[in-house]
């Protein structure tokens, strides 16, 4: 079944929960990048003499985090073949990694937006050098990534004082409440 480019781009951000999914042929369609974030092999099976550039989010080097048992037997689910396709299929892929920023995070300050954009610019600039059509030392690369690199630290900073804070205020709300009913049942 062929759709258009648009529709398969507003398919691939129906995020489950965010945004409210799109219908083809009666059923729902969502995201499919828990199992499947960047179908190269659906396109070069169909196609397989296909030329393509690819623009993946995510980091250049897969990083396995340590997670609970619960994590663990998600990742059997949703662990996907990224590492591979971006491995074999390297000379047409743009990596573009935007941690600390993620998916879900809509409302982005000044500094986290031109983060973002950045990271594209560099990532754009390694690949066109990589591939002869430019050099990044006339660019101010290496400059440019130190201080992208500062910047992503300093917002890392930011997310986990903020978590911490958060989770702070919820167990002090959950002492208090505690506290309240501890003390109310008391005086009975």
């Amino acid at each position: 079944m062929e759709k258009n480019a648009a529709f398969a781009a507003r398919c691939s951000m129906s995020i489950p929960i965010f945004f409210t999914p799109q219908y083809s042929e009666g059923l729902r369609v969502f995201d499919g990048g828990a199992q499947n974030n960047f179908p190269v092999k659906v396109l070069l099976d169909k196609y397989p003499d296909t030329n393509f550039l690819g623009l993946y989010l995510g980091a250049e080097i897969y990083k396995h985090e340590k997670k609970n048992f619960l994590g663990d037997m998600l990742s059997i689910w949703t662990e996907s073949s990224d590492p591979d396709v971006l491995r074999e299929y390297k000379n047409n892929i743009v990596v573009i990694d935007p941690d600390p920023i993620s998916t879900t995070q809509f409302k982005l300050s000044s500094e986290e937006k031109e983060f973002l954009l950045e990271s594209g610019r560099l990532a754009a600039i390694k690949f066109l050098d990589k591939t002869n059509i430019i050099k990044k030392t006339d660019l101010n690369f290496e400059s440019r990534k130190n201080d992208l690199e500062l910047l992503r630290e300093k917002l890392k900073t930011k997310k986990r004082k903020k978590k911490f804070f958060i989770k702070s205020l919820c167990l002090l709300v959950i002492f208090l409440v505690a506290t309240y009913f501890y003390g109310n049942h008391l005086s009975f």
